[in-house]
């Protein structure tokens, strides 16, 4: 039996951009890595076969819907969109994310964009506490609704940093 988790890490390594990320490593090992969306170009590229591929037709058609509905988002003109931030667990409170941040702010200063946008959702708020102490400032918050037991998400709050 395949777990979510295995199913997730499926989707993420078929389907990644590697040209929209920015990694941090240490003795080549993964610590963290931040996706990006810019120029219309998402970090990742899913599509409805790759969540039926994952999940069967069915679990993977409302799993794409449910997806498409909450993250399918593009970027403002001069907008750099964060398409999402993980640092795995045992390395969490180790500046890792920060570091993360400061690469992803070069990156928007040097490309010239305007300011950068992210979503965080509720059951992450050591992350939005994060988010604030580097400058980012809440401008919208939704609730998910009857999705919350489907993605196991209550809501999602929107952080834009001006630069």
């Amino acid at each position: 039996v395949i777990s979510d988790r295995e199913q997730v890490a499926d989707l993420l390594q078929n389907n990644v951009r590697l040209a929209r990320a920015i990694v941090a490593f240490s003795d080549n090992k993964l610590l963290g890595i931040a996706g990006l969306h810019f120029d219309g170009k998402p970090f990742m590229d899913l599509q409805l076969e790759d969540f039926w591929n994952s999940y069967g037709y069915l679990k993977g058609s409302i799993k794409a819907a449910a997806s498409e509905a909450l993250f399918s988002r593009k970027p403002a003109p001069g907008e750099l969109l964060m398409d999402g931030i993980v640092v795995l667990n045992v390395h969490r409170g180790k500046g890792i994310g920060s570091r993360l941040f400061g690469r992803i702010l070069e990156t928007a200063t040097r490309m010239k964009f305007d300011q950068i946008r992210l979503d965080v959702i509720d059951e992450n708020p050591r992350a939005q506490k994060l988010y604030e102490t580097l400058g980012f400032k809440t401008v919208k918050h939704e609730k998910t609704g009857y999705l919350k037991d489907l993605i196991g998400v209550s809501g999602v709050s929107t952080m834009i940093k001006i630069l």
